[in-house]
């Protein structure tokens, strides 16, 4: 089954390693979303995350980093 086509044996070869990708990405996002509340508890420290946004301008010009929409 695996040797049919060249896409299934590349899969088979990669195995382990979308594994382990998908494994660390779940278990980053995990982090973040348990992180986040404790980042956002106290405005002192929204606006420290929002001041930290002004770092990335060189990406794009950040837009109301501080509202749900930017």
């Amino acid at each position: 089954m695996w040797f049919r086509n060249v896409y299934l044996k590349t899969l088979r070869d990669f195995r382990v390693a979308i594994l382990g990708w998908g494994v660390g990405m779940g278990l980053l996002v995990y982090v973040v979303l348990v992180s986040f509340p404790s980042l956002v508890a106290t405005p002192a420290a929204r606006a420290s995350l929002v001041s930290l946004a002004g770092a990335f301008s060189w990406i794009a010009e950040p837009i109301a980093v501080g509202t749900p929409v930017g």
